[in-house]
């Protein structure tokens, strides 16, 4: 089981993102982003900030890349069979983020892994 503690950064980096976009910008904290709420706001927004644990793990040859980085989000340390707390890289590869301008991704563990 894994379990991811709290980034005490984080709330500093959203207070400086909405600042930077002048009180224009939505704030996901808490419970609030969950993988479902993610799934479905993530393809109406033209920029996204993401601030949480990263995580790579290496599956092997005969499971999809794109399961081998995952992003923590609410409920990560109490996954359900509704919600696993996580977002894979294949599931964001399969958003329609075509509205999507600009992604930002501040995790732990950004840019790890196999090209």
């Amino acid at each position: 089981k894994r379990g991811f503690a709290p980034l005490a950064a984080t709330q500093m980096e959203a207070d400086a993102v909405i600042e930077a976009f002048k009180g224009s910008a939505r704030r996901l904290v808490g419970g609030t982003p969950t993988r479902p709420a993610l799934r479905e706001a993530l393809p109406r927004y033209r920029f996204a900030h993401l601030a949480t644990h990263g995580l790579y793990e290496a599956t092997g040859d005969e499971h999809h890349p794109g399961l081998s980085s995952l992003l923590a989000l609410a409920g990560a340390n109490r996954p359900t069979r509704a919600d696993t707390g996580t977002l894979t890289a294949l599931e964001v590869a399969e958003l329609d983020l075509s509205r999507m301008e600009l992604a930002v991704l501040s995790a732990c563990e950004t840019a790890l892994g196999d090209v």
